[in-house]
């Protein structure tokens, strides 16, 4: 079944910040607009939905790494935010192992969430984890593979920018329509613009095994362009987010982004845009814009 090293290489502990920030993010925009009852356990509530996340990971990554393996054994150039957590590459454990861990999990997960839906009078909590299950399952299993082609960019962005901000705002307000159809819709294009940086590094890998990603459709210099515009439409859109928040935070959170999309975007006049170490550079400043938008709102709206 491998060592303990194998199986937290496994788990891809920093897409732990790709489920959590959003979730966060939904819970305190949503408890900003709806505060409700002044006794409700909110921190309990936030806590229970970071459990969710943490619940869902290996049944998201494990089911990944298991029909991904292919992909990722002509993948020569791995990078840490792509590219699987490479145990099945490596031998460390096994893609039946893996399999089967992440049917465990899965099972683990609902009956966590369905737990925790009947004591704490959220009882759509276990329809959240269903419908994280399905996407997952459509993104990266067959028949369907969306992550062979155009169907990815959906299939993440419905996860990360409307199931996981919706539950942290029902879990907060008990209400399950908690945020308003476009901060929600914000929120899902920030998704889209973290798959597009997720195909970048495995751009080449993926065109070996005739994968379809945004980066392979595109380009690796139009679809780094996309993902700064995306990211800077969304900053666009932090006063109207944060409606209820004094205008200093506004104006620290559209700050912070717009000089990381420029030190992103100067990246873009480089002669070694494909190298490795360009790409990352890349990823890691656009990822980061991307994660100072969704923890920033959620504190804004968190201090008022």
């Amino acid at each position: 079944m491998g060592n303990v090293a194998a199986w937290v290489q496994a788990l891809r502990p920093l897409a732990q910040a790709n489920l959590a920030s959003p979730l966060l993010c939904g819970a305190a925009l949503a408890w900003r607009r709806q505060p409700g009852d002044p006794a409700e356990p909110v921190a309990l509530m936030i806590a229970a939905g970071l459990g969710f996340t943490i619940l869902a990971q290996p049944c998201i990554v494990f089911l990944n790494d298991v029909h991904d393996a292919e992909a990722d054994t002509h993948n020569d150039a791995p990078t840490p935010f792509s590219g699987g957590s490479r145990v099945i590459v490596e031998g460390k454990i096994s893609a039946r192992a893996l399999q089967s861990a992440a049917a465990l999990c899965a099972g683990v997960f609902l009956s966590a969430s369905a737990l925790f839906g009947f004591f704490a009078d959220r009882l759509a909590t276990p329809a959240f984890a269903v419908l994280t299950l399905a996407l997952s399952w459509l993104y990266s299993a067959p028949p369907f593979r969306g992550s062979m082609g155009r169907a990815g960019l959906w299939l993440q962005a419905a996860g990360t920018g409307a199931v996981l901000p919706l539950l942290g705002g029902y879990l907060v307000t008990g209400e399950l329509q908690s945020l308003p159809a476009g901060v929600v819709l914000v929120l899902v294009c920030l998704g889209g613009a973290n798959h597009i940086l997720t195909t970048l590094p495995d751009r080449r890998a993926d065109l070996r095994v005739h994968k379809r990603t945004y980066a392979v459709r595109c380009g690796p210099v139009v679809s780094r362009r996309h993902a700064v515009q995306i990211v800077l439409a969304m900053t666009a859109c932090t006063p109207w987010v944060l409606e209820f928040s004094r205008p200093w935070s506004s104006v620290m959170i559209v700050g912070v982004c717009a000089g990381l999309c420029v030190s992103a975007l100067s990246l873009l006049r480089r002669a070694d845009v494909e190298a490795r170490g360009a790409t990352l550079a890349f990823v890691i400043i656009v990822a980061a814009a991307i994660q100072v938008l969704e923890l920033g709102w959620a504190l804004a709206a968190s201090l008022g």
